[in-house]
């Protein structure tokens, strides 16, 4: 029994000061074992990383321990009891992050038991020959995530959003571009395509750290309230000499189609006063065909030609592709934060459901019915049963079809189907007015009236039928 112990003790002091780089994850996901190769490789020290949950988190930043938890975090399929080969961004507490490989092994007890622990390797070299072909490597979503937003950083400075489809490329690198200055810009889009938090973006990164955002929308904001907002505005623009710390703001104006004449006069006023050295910067967004509105004298030319210097074109969620998984699992991600509750992946059922459907609702749909799934689910990956009834009510409405809508207005219909109606009662009773009414059950001073309103020849005054031969005029 000693002998045993000892063995034990050897191998696990031997696995704690080797230089290849290995971990051990429990079943709780709580880190057990972290070496002195995970040590070296990315700067923390095994005290401040023991103990605590791998798990994957939203937005965790580079140089954190979060982001290197999220790193060691094992994909669904090895909590399944699958090994797998992942690529994973490997977190540095000083330096740049580096792409790596880590293998994961399950390591099961008895059938009781089940899963005990799973066991990571880093590979800090590939271990196979140039000449032979490269193993499979299982595509993580999670790692897939982070190396994305890694990338997104180094080349737009961008944290938050989250895109890799050549339209939201387009998108980051014009957002990038909005950052260099403070002249004015408009976001379009449907609803829910994410304008305020590209907005929110552009303002973060873009402006001094003591600069406000100021949401307003032009749809319920009292006008009053916005006019004075610009009165105060330039009246600090015109001023020749301003304070030596001037409050620098951007203004978030949602549904600015919506802005009624004489506030969009002022604010074009503002706008063309506007510079790099202005204390107002202002992002418009707008989900409605402006140039219609322009040309219905309902939007000012001018002011448009003010705010589309810079205009970015943000796409609906059904356009951008392989974004859906990407963004299912950021979204998951950010629920694992907010909730107690800690999802390992999603069901490859869903993703095929996720991806057929036409999002409506756009960005805000497709969060909430993740928000959803993820209270819904405790088996640790989100499947079909967990889709909410949001979810699955907008499919069956898919699947039925649009709306027909009919060519001929309902007045017009109407009209047609009575005169039908009408034409034909008096065909059966062979132009009887007493009969024809009788039938139709109702009174013969109302038939009479109806035929004539619907253009049907009536009888004179003195008959009780119609002349049976259309062309001839009644006696």
């Amino acid at each position: 029994m000693t002998t045993r112990r000892s063995s034990t003790t050897r191998s696990l002091v031997w696995l704690r000061d080797s230089l290849t780089p290995m971990f051990v994850v429990n079943s709780q996901h709580r880190v057990v074992l972290f070496n002195h190769g995970c040590e070296t490789s990315s700067g923390w020290p095994a005290a401040e990383v023991l103990g605590q949950k791998a798990l994957s988190l939203s937005n965790p930043d580079d140089h954190t321990v979060e982001a290197l938890l999220a790193a060691m975090n094992p994909p669904d399929v090895v909590w399944q009891g699958q090994a797998a080969r992942c690529r994973i961004t490997w977190p540095h507490q000083r330096a740049a992050p580096e792409s790596r490989v880590i293998q994961f092994w399950p390591i099961r007890g008895t059938d009781a038991d089940g899963l005990l622990a799973i066991l990571g390797i880093i590979e800090l070299e590939p271990p196979w020959s140039a000449n032979l072909p490269v193993p499979d490597i299982f595509p993580s979503l999670s790692a897939e995530l982070s190396a994305l937003r890694y990338e997104h950083r180094r080349r737009f400075g961008e944290k938050s959003v989250i895109g890799r489809c050549p339209a939201m490329l387009r998108v980051l690198t014009q957002a990038q571009l909005a950052r260099q200055t403070r002249s004015p810009v408009c976001l379009r889009g449907e609803p829910g395509t994410g304008k305020e938090h590209l907005a929110r973006s552009i303002h973060q990164t873009g402006m001094p750290a003591t600069a406000t955002f100021q949401w307003f929308d032009c749809r319920l904001t009292p006008t009053n309230e916005l006019k004075l907002l610009i009165k105060r505005a330039l009246e600090t623009e015109s001023r020749p000499e301003k304070d030596d710390a001037p409050t620098i703001t951007t203004w978030y104006l949602n549904d600015i189609d919506a802005a009624p004449a004489d506030l969009q006069e002022r604010l074009l006023t503002l706008l063309q006063r506007s510079s790099n050295e202005s204390t107002v910067r202002v992002i418009a967004a707008t989900s409605a065909p402006i140039e219609t509105l322009i040309a219905e004298d309902v939007f000012s030319r001018d002011m448009w030609y003010c705010l589309s210097a810079l205009t970015i074109e943000l796409p609906p969620l059904r356009e951008r592709g392989t974004d859906i998984k990407t963004l299912g699992q950021f979204f998951v991600e950010q629920c694992n934060r907010n909730q107690p509750q800690h999802v390992n992946g999603v069901a490859d059922d869903v993703w095929t459901q996720w991806e057929r459907y036409r999002w409506p609702g756009n960005l805000d749909e497709f969060r909430k019915v993740v928000e959803e799934a993820h209270a819904a689910c405790t088996t640790g990956q989100i499947s079909l049963v967990h889709l909410p009834f949001r979810f699955r009510a907008g499919q069956d409405a898919q699947r039925l079809g649009p709306v027909r809508v009919p060519s001929r207005g309902l007045d017009q219909i109407l009209e047609e189907t009575e005169r039908n109606l009408i034409q034909q009662a008096l065909a059966d009773t062979q132009n009887h007015i007493t009969q024809t009414a009788e039938w139709l059950q109702i009174p013969r001073a109302r038939l009479y009236r109806r035929m004539d309103q619907l253009g049907l020849r009536t009888p004179d005054s003195s008959g009780e039928r119609l002349d049976s031969d259309p062309a001839k005029p009644p006696s």
